[in-house]
């Protein structure tokens, strides 16, 4: 077996990130079915159902792990000036995990949603959402078509001033007691109900195990001499289940390789649910920058985590008020 990277490796074993979902009760199809390596085994539709419809199950379960790997990109050059790698921790969660955070994701879209639409922020808020290219069609917009209407819509303003900014590590800070906040605002409640107080606690005070570290451990993959990992088995051969409950508990729990994520800030990127908290957790701040933006004849767009860079959302907002929207 050649030489191979098994940071490359991981990307094809990873959980992609989740369509957001249209309805309140997401009903698993076959595609829905994960396919990708992880601790666990496949499960039946059936059974999926049978777990995240019950809220009692949800709210004793254990939660895995997640598995860990970093992606890694080189933006193009700035001016002929080559630019520094980026690199950005992915985790994503076993399949009976990523099954609940999908239903749970569902429960809290269509509120997420409902709120956006009565509030106005539906044309505003872009990231990690399906927004249809015309009212009726099937096909949804892309990064592409976004970046073109920010475009036009600073051609209609003529002389004005455009800014773009962007959150750094923006999962990697989000508070968690703030989160809970606007999660039981999400459902009209004071506090969390118990299950969603367990999937809460799985996102913040989350565990990962490094997948290359896994790989060694599980007897499929080594060191090569010079200290390069190499496959000892073809990738295709590695099975689906990475390993037993025995062999999880044996080879990865007793080897200390689990890690715990203990900060008061931060969720995983990469669970089926990040996406939609990250969103969610910006909403107040993009009403008041709606609001700003729109009083002075501007238009405010965000997508993910483009706006300012690690400060409160009452500064961000001073801040716009100093650059943003000025005709």
């Amino acid at each position: 077996m050649g030489k191979q990277s098994l940071s490359k490796a991981t990307c094809d074993f990873a959980s992609p990130h989740t369509a957001n979902l249209d309805t309140e009760l997401w009903e698993p199809c076959a595609s829905d079915l994960k396919t990708y390596r992880h601790f666990d085994a496949i499960m039946s539709r059936e059974a999926i159902k049978s777990l995240v419809r019950n809220p009692s199950a949800v709210a004793k379960h254990a939660f895995r792990p997640l598995l860990h790997f970093e992606k890694r990109w080189r933006r193009a050059p700035k001016q002929g000036v080559k630019r520094s790698e980026k690199v950005r921790p992915i985790r994503y969660a076993c399949r009976k995990d990523a099954y609940i955070y999908k239903h749970y994701r569902g429960l809290l879209s269509d509120r997420y949603e409902r709120r956006l639409l009565e509030s106005g922020l539906h044309k505003c808020v872009l990231a990690y959402r399906r927004i249809p290219v015309a009212q009726g069609a099937h096909a949804c917009k892309s990064n592409i078509q976004f970046a073109d209407e920010a475009f036009r819509c600073i051609e209609r303003l003529g002389k004005c001033s455009a800014v773009a900014m962007d959150i750094s590590d923006y999962f990697g800070s989000i508070n968690h007691e703030r989160l809970r906040q606007v999660w039981a605002d999400l459902l009209d409640a004071s506090a969390l109900p118990a299950d969603h107080e367990a999937v809460f606690r799985s996102v913040t005070r989350y565990r990962y195990v490094d997948l290359n570290n896994a790989f060694v451990a599980l007897g499929y993959s080594a060191p090569d001499s010079d200290g390069t990992l190499r496959f000892l088995r073809h990738p295709s051969k590695i099975p689906l289940q990475l390993c037993t409950p025995q062999e999880f508990r044996e080879k990865i729990v007793a080897a200390d390789l689990v890690q715990k994520h203990e900060e008061p800030f931060g969720i995983p990127q990469g669970t089926p649910i990040s996406d939609l908290l990250a969103n969610a957790y910006l909403f107040e701040f993009d009403l008041a920058m709606t609001a700003y933006a729109s009083e002075r004849g501007g238009h405010y767009f965000r997508y993910s985590d483009d706006i300012p860079h690690n400060i409160s959302p009452t500064r961000m907002l001073r801040m716009a008020q100093a650059l943003c929207f000025a005709a």
